[in-house]
């Protein structure tokens, strides 16, 4: 059993904003995405997406803003780690209003949070985290390359920290 199999994992980021009319959701970034959580899975971490339970965008969720609400903040209390993935479109980090909440939910509550970005700048809030969060980035070009490199990034944090 590995040495993170209890661990709880929150992974956010874009839905709406990551679905064209004709194509879904983006193929690309569904691969990431789901590349992400497949390898936290293989070290027997528990994953809360609502990628997943909402199958990329394509279950219908109007009417439910509540009920997704209670259940997002339900797993960020519970998590151990917040994980936004936060990819590039044209050059800026894709619109995700949930996980800029859940960004502020995953800091307020003090979950050490890992960004999975592209090389782009984000937004001055999302950048200047640090100042109030324990946050540690890592490229999505270079996770993509070395996907033990999400696991790292966690060993580190649990090394430097107090159980979280």
């Amino acid at each position: 059993m590995s040495k993170h199999s209890q661990r709880v994992v929150f992974v956010g980021g874009p839905i709406t904003f990551a679905r064209s009319n004709q194509n879904g959701y983006h193929p690309k970034l569904k691969l990431d995405l789901e590349q992400v959580i497949q390898v936290l899975e293989a070290e027997g971490m528990t994953v809360h997406s609502a990628h997943r339970v909402e199958n990329f965008g394509t279950v219908d969720i109007t009417g439910q803003s509540q009920a997704i609400t209670l259940r997002d903040y339900a797993w960020m209390k519970s998590c151990d780690i917040f994980v936004a993935f936060l990819p590039d479109q044209n050059g800026e980090i894709l619109r995700t209003d949930g996980t800029c909440v859940e960004l502020g939910w995953a800091s307020s509550m003090g979950r050490p949070i890992i960004l999975l970005r592209d090389g782009s700048q984000a937004r001055p809030l999302i950048d200047g985290l640090e100042a109030i969060a324990c946050v540690k980035t890592i490229l999505i070009d270079d996770f993509l390359k070395n996907p033990r490199l999400l696991i790292e990034k966690i060993s580190e944090i649990q090394s430097r920290s107090t159980p979280i």
